[in-house]
């Protein structure tokens, strides 16, 4: 999907406060890593001191300086007046306890570092006053995003920093299974045949009940009934056509790039239908198109057109284990899983449980298609972005997979 909008930042201001972070952390590399990498098992220190953690160090600290910037600047202060806080996050930023919180971004199971005690620490030193809606929680949520991206874009580094959780990985794996066994009994397996027919029976028909509800006597078969979407690579421009109040509104929350004048969206208008109209299980089948996310409308067919992909591997089925996550039904499940793969080990609302060790092994093994359906349904704004780092995470870890996100329009944050 490619995205147009308008730039939030013009230049960084904190170029002189990285580079003095940066003479002090060379001054005192050892201890400032340390700091760093302190929540993190003792071995990464020594497998990465010597390029890969200073670089990731470099990359976070710059990062959370950009965010600070684009905090400062959305709540009216011009750039100048943004730069005025560099004494003050230069001091921020030598404070041991600050460095530590900031590394602990780089533990796998992390989805968030502790905004509270940031802030906390902030007041404790007596730095320049923040404006009165400085808002520490999304800096926090935006920088362990940026964590993930670091990791994901350096082999070293994520090599280094995934060693020293498979131990953990696998105690956690024999541990959810044992405890699994204990309550029910039974083992989940990964028996592809009867998950097979377990798609077939839920999503092998259009769910007509909703306009109908006799709908037994019509048994469409979707398989059958699917007519292929038309797609363009861009934001649509509906996501921008709204009233100023409410575009005001999901820029504060960080939904929508920037307000957009008549001009802008005349402009934006006229460059989406420039792009080619493709068939979307064109695009899907294009192997350079690893990570996709479809966007629509409400009733425009986005969940049905997972639902055929399900289909397709339960009809004709290859190596590619098309793997459905209905997001709406994640985070309420009532096994509270912490991770997809759990979900589908031991879930209450996945249609067939399946082995999460050997779920493990076929993806790092086979890869798989992974369908996550209605990004916009989780509600709550908290949970949303963490069910968002968690995707970005499963990318990270399972490199072999294909993933396709869903989401209405306005409610996706690119």
């Amino acid at each position: 999907m490619l995205e147009v909008g308008i730039a939030w930042l013009t230049g960084f201001v904190f170029q002189q406060v990285l580079k003095e972070i940066d003479e002090i952390a060379k001054d005192a590399a050892k201890d400032w890593l340390k700091d760093f990498f302190k929540s993190l098992p003792g071995g990464i220190y020594e497998k990465g001191r010597g390029i890969i953690l200073p670089t990731a160090t470099k990359k976070a600290i710059k990062g959370f300086l950009e965010l600070v910037q684009e905090e400062l600047q959305a709540q009216g202060l011009k750039k100048q007046e943004a730069k005025e806080y560099s004494k003050s996050l230069s001091l921020f930023l030598k404070e041991k306890s600050v460095r530590e919180i900031l590394g602990s971004a780089f533990k796998k199971d992390v989805q968030i570092i502790d905004a509270k005690a940031l802030e906390k620490i902030w007041i404790t030193l007596n730095l320049t006053l923040l404006p009165a809606g400085f808002d520490w929680e999304l800096i926090v949520k935006r920088y362990c995003r940026k964590v993930v991206e670091i990791r994901r874009d350096s082999d070293e580094l994520r090599k280094i920093l995934d060693s020293e959780n498979l131990e953990a990985i696998n105690e956690n794996t024999a541990a959810s299974t044992k405890a699994l066994e204990s309550i029910a009994g039974i083992i989940p397996k990964l028996d592809l045949e009867l998950y097979r027919e377990s798609l077939r029976e839920f999503y092998g028909y259009l769910k007509l009940n909703v306009v109908d509800m006799t709908n037994d006597q019509y048994r469409l078969q979707l398989w059958k009934m699917f007519i292929p979407q038309m797609v363009r690579e861009a934001l649509p421009p509906s996501r921008y056509d709204l009233p100023k109040d409410i575009q005001r509104r999901l820029c504060g929350e960080g939904k929508i790039e920037a307000e957009f004048t008549k001009e802008d969206l005349h402009r934006y208008r006229e460059r989406y239908l420039q792009q080619a109209i493709r068939s979307v299980l064109e695009v899907l089948k294009d192997p350079n198109n690893r990570y996709v996310v479809i966007l629509g409308d409400p009733g425009s067919g986005k969940s049905t057109l997972l639902q055929y992909l399900a289909l397709q591997w339960a009809e004709q089925p290859t190596e590619q284990l098309p793997l459905l996550v209905e997001l709406r039904g994640y985070g309420p499940d009532r096994a509270a899983p912490t991770s997809f793969l759990k979900f589908f080990h031991q879930g209450t609302r996945t249609i067939q449980k399946l082995n999460q060790a050997k779920l493990d092994e076929h993806l790092k093994d086979k890869g798989a298609l992974v369908l996550f359906d209605g990004l916009d349904e989780v509600i709550n704004r908290d949970r949303q972005e963490e069910v968002i780092t968690e995707i970005i995470s499963f990318t990270n870890e399972y490199k072999k997979a294909r993933v396709v996100v869903t989401s209405r329009i306005v409610g996706y944050n690119p």
